[in-house]
């Protein structure tokens, strides 16, 4: 995983205990994030999803609805 994404992830997990609901969005399309998240044991730490598309931005605020904070990695794509 890419040191990026990695410290992502890291802040993830050191918030989770004040926001419990959180979302990653794994925008990359390796989907280095999502791969992580299938690897790990016990209960996870927050939801991941893998959404490798540019129109993510657009949809960011409906798929992080219902949780305390939603964040995303990947490449950073130009607003259309």
């Amino acid at each position: 995983m890419r040191s990026d994404r990695l410290v992502v992830v890291n802040l993830l997990i050191v918030t989770r205990d004040r926001l419990p609901m959180l979302l990653l969005i794994d925008a990359d399309p390796q989907v280095t994030a999502l791969d992580w998240s299938v690897l790990r044991q016990g209960e996870p730490a927050f939801s991941v999803i893998g959404l490798p598309k540019p129109t993510l931005h657009r949809e960011m605020s409906s798929l992080a609805s219902g949780y305390d904070h939603g964040s995303s990695t990947g490449r950073r794509r130009s607003r259309t």
